[in-house]
C-alpha cells in the first residue's frame, strides 16, 4: 500500500531541496515551502507536483496538489511555522 502523504512529500522534497531550504507540513493534508533561491520555485513546484503523481500513479491512487508561488519580502515571521 501507498505510504503516508507526509512520507511521500518528504520522499519527494529530499530530491530536489537545497540544505537552506525550509519546508513545513501542516493539518495533515497541506504544506509550504520556503526556497533560499526564489528562482527554484517553478521547477520546484513542477517537481513536487510529477513527483506525487507518480508515487501515488504507482499504487493507482488519484492525488493532486494546488500549488501557489509567492516571490518577494517576508512581511511576518512566526515563531514556530517557516
Amino acid at each position: 500500500m501507498a505510504g503516508s502523504f507526509e512520507g511521500n512529500i518528504k520522499k519527494t522534497a529530499s530530491y530536489m531541496l537545497h540544505p537552506d531550504d525550509q519546508w513545513d507540513i501542516f493539518r495533515g493534508d497541506s504544506f509550504q515551502l520556503k526556497l533560499s533561491v526564489p528562482e527554484n520555485s517553478l521547477k520546484s513546484a513542477l517537481l513536487i507536483r510529477s513527483g506525487l503523481k507518480s508515487i501515488h500513479g504507482f499504487y493507482k491512487l488519484n492525488m493532486d496538489v494546488r500549488i501557489s508561488i509567492g516571490i518577494g519580502e517576508e512581511g511576518y515571521k512566526s515563531q514556530n511555522k517557516i
